[in-house]
């Protein structure tokens, strides 16, 4: 791209205008005031031309960035792509995982009803056997009891002798 393509293409076009425009006046004034008016085109053409040497250093710089930002972007791109990648992994195995916690947490739900119920059914035997166990001691007598029964008999086979 060249100075005068640049130029036809964006806002530059109106500045180099109005400058252009500044200059033909300045000429003309000066042609009427000053004789000297091929030194004023000669400082005028090399103010263009130095002007135009810092237009192509800005138009190579703008490639350079082009061409920074489009790499940018292509790597922006392949990062994006392998974080996509790298996070669709992620998911999948949260979700295996997720799949094989709730497995678990069933099969373990599950042996705890099984654990509940004979645990239940063995409290229930216990308890029926704490009743027989209590209804026998009923029947029988108590230590107490037993040692007066002692004592009287002791007392009855003193007497008898």
């Amino acid at each position: 791209m060249d100075v005068r393509t640049f130029f036809d293409n964006c806002a530059w076009r109106r500045i180099v205008l109005k400058i252009h425009s500044y200059m033909k006046k300045t000429v003309k004034k000066s042609i009427h005031k000053e004789p000297n008016i091929q030194e004023d085109i000669r400082q005028l053409g090399v103010m263009v031309e130095a002007n135009n040497d810092k237009i192509n250093l800005v138009i190579e710089g703008h490639r350079g960035l082009e061409k920074k930002i489009d790499a940018n972007q292509k790597e922006f791109r392949e990062f994006e792509k392998g974080t996509n990648y790298k996070f669709d992994v992620m998911l999948q195995e949260f979700i295996d995982f997720r799949k094989e916690t709730n497995y678990k947490f069933d099969v373990m739900l599950q042996e705890f009803i099984d654990f509940r119920k004979e645990t239940g059914y063995k409290f229930e035997t216990v308890l029926d056997e704490l009743h027989l166990i209590r209804n026998e001691l009923k029947e029988k007598i108590s230590r107490d009891e037993f040692l007066l029964l002692e004592k009287r008999v002791a007392h009855l086979e003193k007497t008898r002798k």
